[in-house]
């Protein structure tokens, strides 16, 4: 790995320390608290930016606030959230995770929590509205820009809630949802009176209504 960093160094006599901007190929981090060892760069409340070509222009995913942990041995780099959530420009999506880990062989963003039963939420922008859904995990890979949800919780929706099958799907590179297929739609009523609908083909149409293809 080749870095540069512009900014203020210092050795506790143990450790060197340090504060700035620092730069790889693939990354740049804004921060006030960094610490240098011969294997490895760890960095907290940081501003973190990743561009996939190495293009600045281009970035593909920005962390505010987090922690960086890049074990130069490793082919990997791995981020802990703070408060803000992770964005990834392209697609208009943002995602409450608690850590991300970059693979830097298959140039993958991986995000779960830390107790992987627990669920993170996703927010997609490219509807009328803001739409927030929910699921265990999430992988996107840079090289295609698609983002893939695995442990998807129901989509809800205004009278209805979507189950995609396999509780997973690949958002299309526009940021849009795919046509579901072979979804069930559970129709809101009251207590023990939903309705299914399964084997369903369903289009998330801008308005966030639900189009279904195969009725």
């Amino acid at each position: 790995f080749d870095f540069d960093f512009d900014g203020d160094l210092y050795f506790d006599g143990k450790n060197l320390n340090g504060s700035g901007l620092l730069s790889s190929s693939n990354y740049f981090i804004e921060s006030s608290h960094y610490y240098f060892t011969y294997e490895s760069i760890m960095s907290a409340d940081a501003n973190f930016n990743f561009c996939y070509l190495g293009n600045r222009d281009n970035i593909d995913l920005i962390g505010l606030g987090v922690t960086v942990e890049h074990d130069l041995l490793s082919d990997s780099v791995n981020l802990f959230q703070n408060n803000n959530n992770w964005i990834l420009p392209a697609i208009n999506y943002s995602l409450d995770f608690e850590s991300v880990v970059i693979d830097l062989n298959s140039f993958q963003l991986k995000f779960n929590n830390i107790d992987l039963i627990n669920e993170g939420e996703l927010i997609v922008d490219k509807y009328n509205k803001s739409f927030y859904y929910n699921a265990l995990s999430a992988v996107y890979s840079l090289s295609e820009s698609e983002l893939c949800i695995d442990g998807v919780f129901p989509l809800s929706f205004k009278k209805f809630w979507l189950q995609p099958a396999n509780n997973s799907f690949c958002v299309l590179k526009s940021g849009l949802f795919p046509l579901f297929k072979n979804a069930t739609i559970i129709k809101k009523r009251r207590i023990l009176k939903d309705k299914l609908l399964n084997s369903r083909d369903v289009e998330i149409k801008k308005s966030l209504k639900l189009s279904i293809i195969n009725d």
